[in-house]
């Protein structure tokens, strides 16, 4: 879908839900277009408000799972 829709002109993609960012990487490296990542958005807008304490919301596996959080903390 991703390709399809870099096809069409997307200038770049978002998807939509926490837990499928957990292929955000295999999804990227098949397309030229840049994904926005959840985690990255996030962070920078805690960043920008100077918010450093933050709860997460999420299915079991993106609460188990470091996808998510790891991008946080890198970002």
């Amino acid at each position: 879908v991703a390709q399809r829709l870099e096809q069409a002109g997307a200038d770049f993609i978002v998807i939509c839900t926490n837990t499928m960012h957990k292929v955000a990487p295999q999804i990227q490296e098949q397309i030229m277009i840049p994904i926005l990542h959840i985690a990255q958005a996030t962070a920078q807008a805690l960043l920008t408000d100077g918010i450093q304490k933050v709860g997460l919301l999420g299915t079991k596996y993106t609460m188990t799972q470091d996808f998510y959080k790891q991008k946080l903390i890198d970002s």
